[in-house]
């Protein structure tokens, strides 16, 4: 059986602190980008429609998420 390594942090700002060192250690550790190609894009469907799943509204949502992105999600 597989599991992942558990790394805990406290610091002394509380939970937005122990947050932000998670954060970093991910960038830092895990996660790895290329550095020059954009970074991927998550959509959260959640927030723009709950429980009203129209196929036709989630690819319009997706299509104005990749023009969106195309000049201001993909900064670092």
């Amino acid at each position: 059986m597989d599991r992942h390594a558990f790394t805990p942090a406290t610091p002394p700002q509380g939970l937005n602190g122990m947050s932000q060192q998670f954060h970093r250690y991910l960038r830092d550790n895990i996660i790895r980008f290329p550095e020059n190609k954009p970074r991927p894009v998550h959509l959260n469907t959640w927030e723009g429609i709950y429980f009203n799943h129209d196929p036709e509204y989630i690819m319009r949502m997706a299509d104005e998420a990749a023009l969106a992105g195309r000049g201001a999600l993909y900064h670092r």
